[in-house]
């Protein structure tokens, strides 16, 4: 009769893959601990200015992970053209254009390849009015 040494017995582990010792519970409490300080580490504040003089136009900037975002909302009664430009120091600033339809919204995002201390974010918006 031959006798079949699993593989993760011979090399000192517990039924479960793991460390002997090491439960199930204590590797998703280090898992769960490792994604929220990964998660805080990751976020950079966010500065944003608004130019869109005469138009009702609500945005709001956040990061999210290694993400700048900037969500825009148009209450006006026609669309209206925007660009966000995007600085965070090193780096070139980046631009995204977008036009928003009447009382839509839309997101802009940048995911920066070097590490941010702070994001400046410029969004610039102008009407699209119809030619009369």
């Amino acid at each position: 009769m031959r006798t079949i040494l699993r593989v993760d017995q011979a090399a000192g582990r517990g039924a479960a893959g793991g460390p002997k010792g090491f439960s199930g519970a204590r590797r998703f409490a280090a898992g769960v601990l490792l994604l929220l300080l990964t998660g805080v580490a990751a976020a950079f504040p966010v500065e944003l200015e608004v130019a869109a003089p005469g138009l009702d136009v609500v945005a709001t900037g956040q990061s999210a992970n290694d993400l700048a975002v900037v969500r825009a909302v148009n209450h006006e009664s026609f669309a209206v053209r925007c660009m966000a430009l995007f600085r965070n120091g090193p780096e070139r600033q980046r631009s995204r254009r977008v036009t928003i339809q009447p009382g839509a919204s839309v997101a802009l995002s940048w995911a920066p390849r070097r590490s941010v201390v702070r994001m400046r974010i410029e969004l610039q918006c102008e009407a699209t009015r119809p030619a009369d």
